[in-house]
């Protein structure tokens, strides 16, 4: 009877044996198999993240901006009667004092023309009330009675500098500009070198004076020149390109308008400052 049972727990010791592998093995399996569930998930997961960042991200990148941009010229009492041009280019000072008392009593916030991109592509919050205050050509009178009215209400504006003009018959000298650039509250831009219309020029001529004119800011003021204003407002596709070619992040012209956007980063809208005037004022500029 002994040599009858000993073959038979031979057997079941096999049993047992084949049945804990199988178990074992059935184990394995299932904990691999939720692993694999849970990779695929998490892998489904960082996906469908990705997808909505990059979605995210091309709605910052697409979105417009709805903040008006002022063009001023001159800011002086003109003293030629007959100087009927330079008059309706003019903005008396106690009337450009009005504007900045206007802006601020109704929460107006003031942005450098710089500020554009980074509002465009999600960098910078929108404001809810923002405007920006720019001035073509670098007249003597900014210095006069633009920068103490900036300083006395501490608003931004941006500067558009005509490089050649600097030091000649009322435009501003060097010494005023770097007082200027000093001050905090102005951002100096690109004008050309000589205030040409860009679009009569041919391609080498117009890069000269896009280029170089920034470069010599640059170098002689120590400031990042970063925006550009197409002398008279004139521009075409060539002339975009160059400005980007150049180093500028935006470029603004004299298409009306109040909205900016992502497309129209190098023809920027903007409005002549004689649109903020009067009781519809800010209706105007809304």
């Amino acid at each position: 009877m002994q040599r009858l049972h000993e073959p038979i727990a031979i057997v079941f010791l096999l049993g047992l044996i084949v049945f804990a592998f199988f178990v074992s093995l059935s184990r394995i399996f299932h904990v691999d198999g939720v692993s694999s569930s849970y990779a695929a998930e998490e892998s489904m997961a960082d996906v469908s993240s990705v997808s909505s960042a990059s979605s995210s991200s091309a709605q910052r990148l697409s979105r417009a901006v709805r903040i008006p941009i002022l063009v001023y010229h001159y800011v002086e009492i003109v003293q030629n009667p007959r100087d009927r041009l330079r008059q309706a280019m003019n903005i008396k000072p106690d009337t450009f004092e009005l504007q900045l008392q206007l802006l601020q009593k109704n929460g107006y916030q003031t942005y450098f023309v710089r500020d554009i991109p980074a509002m465009i592509d999600g960098r910078q919050d929108l404001p809810q009330k923002g405007i920006m205050l720019t001035f073509d050509d670098g007249y003597a009178d900014f210095y006069q009675y633009v920068l103490p009215l900036l300083q006395k209400y501490n608003m931004k504006a941006t500067l558009y500098i005509v490089d050649n003009f600097i030091g000649k018959d009322g435009y501003l000298t060097a010494d005023q500009l770097k007082e200027i650039v000093l001050s905090g509250l102005v951002e100096i831009g690109g004008h050309t070198e000589d205030h040409l219309r860009l679009t009569t020029l041919s391609e080498a001529d117009a890069r000269k004076q896009i280029a170089e004119g920034r470069d010599r800011l640059q170098k002689d003021y120590g400031v990042s020149v970063t925006t550009f204003a197409y002398p008279y407002g004139s521009y075409n596709d060539m002339l975009q390109r160059l400005a980007k070619e150049a180093g500028y992040i935006a470029a603004v012209s004299e298409d009306k308008g109040i909205v900016q956007t992502e497309k129209t980063l190098f023809s920027l809208p903007r409005l002549r400052a004689g649109a903020f005037l009067g009781r519809n004022a800010l209706y105007n500029i809304r």
